[in-house]
Formats: structure tokens, sequence, C-alpha cells
């Protein structure tokens, strides 16, 4: 089978299409449900009582948008988009904004692990 010169343009614009639709980026962030992950394995607490129920930890997750990525969440339950300088402040590259939203989470790891000290009850 030969491609001619015609299927070759209009599989390299697909491609370029695709390319573009699912990297360039919208003025717009996209917050979506994360995962479950159940915590009774993980999570270990001296003198507890036996409960029926579960600890789990659930997660958001969040990004910039793309035409495709804001597409799908147009049509998707549960995922909210918000206008880009809603979330990030003017200035902040992507890469600030997430160092500091890991940095934000170990702060409130720290200080889980502190109030769940004898002491701080």
């Amino acid at each position: 089978m030969q491609i001619n010169r015609k299927q070759l343009i209009l599989y390299a614009f697909i491609l370029l299409a695709v390319i573009f639709l699912s990297s360039y980026k919208l003025d717009y962030y996209i917050y979506q449900p994360g995962g479950i992950y159940a915590l009774n394995d993980v999570v270990e607490v001296e003198n507890r009582f036996d409960s029926e129920g579960e600890l789990h930890l659930v997660t958001v997750r969040g990004g910039q948008a793309t035409p495709i990525y804001y597409l799908w969440a147009k049509i998707r339950p549960y995922y909210e988009i918000y206008d880009l300088e809603k979330i990030r402040p003017e200035g902040i590259s992507q890469e600030e904004y997430m160092d500091t939203q890991l940095h934000i989470m170990e702060s409130s790891q720290e200080a889980a692990t502190v109030c769940s000290l004898p002491s701080c009850r």
C-alpha cells in the first residue's frame, strides 16, 4: 500500500491538530476527582477502638486546561472549570504553583502528625 501526497498531507495535518489540541494551554484550570486510597493498612493508632467503617484518603487533581481536556471537563460530572487567574496569581508559573501546593501538603502532613500525638489532645 502506497501513500500518495494528499494522504501524507492529510496525516500530517491530523497529527499536528492532535498535538495542538492536546498540548496548547488555555487560560482555564480544571479540578477533577482524584483517587481514593484505603488508609486502614497505612495508619496505625495506639489504644484505638475497632470500628465498622474504613478510613480513606480522597484526592483532587488539578491542571491547566488544553482544548481536549477542556471539552472533556465540559461533559464529565464533577469536573470544575475555573479561570486561570482565580487559581494562579499573574506571573506565577505552573511549576511554582505546584511547588507551593506541595509545600502546603507537607505542612498539612506535619500538622496532622503533631496533632495525632497524645500531648495535642
